[in-house]
């Protein structure tokens, strides 16, 4: 498998770096059927929550990935920072949206690469989680 920018970036695989894209393509995936959007730390929050589970139910990792404590919940630091150096990702984009207020934090909204109704369907792989994994 051929390395993307994100496993060049985060020193893992390409497996691992396409199972983080896998697991965030699922929950931008659960919110367009939602008619939801996605941001920055809704995706931050749901990979914590399966390293969490992970950790709970197998005492393993979901993810080789190092989470640091800031004050609204766990983030992993090396995608945060992957993010904030516009690095890009293989199925899906992100932009930055236009603060309300100078002090704002920069939101960062998440989406498909294209509006395609097939385009999870075209892409997503449960292959690169185990069984265990499947259940959360």
């Amino acid at each position: 498998m051929k390395e993307t920018m994100l496993s060049k970036y985060l020193k893992i695989s390409p497996i691992e770096a396409n199972k983080i894209e896998m697991a965030i393509l699922f929950l931008l995936n659960s919110a367009f059927q939602n008619k939801k959007q996605i941001y920055k730390m809704h995706v931050f929050k749901f990979l914590s929550f399966l390293e969490w589970k992970a950790a709970k139910e197998f005492s393993g990792h979901f993810f080789i990935l190092n989470f640091v404590a800031l004050k609204w919940g766990p983030v992993p630091y090396k995608i945060s920072k992957f993010i904030n150096e516009n690095g890009t990702f293989q199925f899906f984009t992100y932009s930055v949206l236009k603060k309300e207020k100078d002090n704002d934090l920069n939101k960062i909204l998440f989406s498909f690469k294209n509006l395609s109704p097939t385009y999870f369907e075209d892409y997503f792989n449960w292959e690169y989680f185990s069984e265990n994994e499947k259940k959360y």
